[in-house]
């Protein structure tokens, strides 16, 4: 039987070997709060009253286990500049707004455009509604789309910030036939939020756009995880 200080008490998964300060101090509150319940495998296994007490230490160590080393390896930064990054997206304007004008040429665009639109020889086949476009079921369908569509290492907070910077040079009602067939609010997560975190990873190490895309889905738990 493998050692119980080496697996979470929780999820019986193996935990890192060298685990941070953070998750040191995580485990430490942890173990106050659920009952012992010892398994075969882990005799050192705690039962919660509710897997939503231990899931952010969870998620922690399986972070650190298996996404980490490759964070270091590849050099992703650990603790982006997020005070200047309203800035740098606002910089890439030029670039985005010549991209708006030729949205056929965004690979989002067209991924989206095939998702939200089907194919005419499809027997019965009608377009989406605007409501079933705006659908958290169908933005986020998949955990590929949501990886490609995320803001990679920059997480939630970095997300966000993108976000209002977008809005701020693109606001909502203006040159809505730029994105036709999609709404707005499609567009605009879907296609310019990629697309400006592309450029944003571009920038940061020094990389092709297609090597970037690589890194956004590559770090997205890591982003996830560290900036919430």
């Amino acid at each position: 039987a493998a050692d119980p200080a080496t697996l979470c008490p929780f999820c019986d998964e193996q935990l890192p070997a060298s685990p941070s300060t953070e998750l040191l101090q995580l485990r430490t509150r942890m173990e106050a709060i659920p009952t012992p319940d010892p398994l075969p495998e882990n005799s050192g296994h705690r039962r919660p009253a509710s897997i939503v007490q231990v899931q952010g230490y969870c998620e922690q160590h399986r972070m650190e286990r298996n996404v980490l080393p490759l964070a270091v390896a590849e050099n992703w930064p650990f603790q982006p500049a997020f005070d200047a990054l309203f800035d740098r997206v606002i910089a890439l304007g030029p670039s985005l707004t010549a991209l708006r004008e030729e949205l056929e040429n965004s690979s989002f665009f067209r991924e989206s455009k095939a998702h939200y639109t089907p194919a005419p020889s499809l027997p019965g086949a009608q377009p989406m509604s605007m409501t079933q476009m705006l659908s958290v079921g169908h933005q986020y369908s998949s955990s590929e789309r949501l990886r490609a569509q995320s803001a990679g290492y920059y997480g939630e907070i970095g997300y966000q910030i993108i976000m209002v910077a977008l809005r701020f040079m693109f606001p909502d009602g203006s040159d809505l036939e730029l994105y036709e067939p999609l709404p707005y609010n499609v567009v605009l997560p879907e296609v310019l939020l990629p697309e400006t975190v592309v450029r944003l990873v571009q920038e940061d190490l020094k990389i092709t756009p297609r090597a970037a895309k690589l890194v956004i889905n590559d770090s997205y738990t890591f982003g996830v995880t560290r900036h919430p």
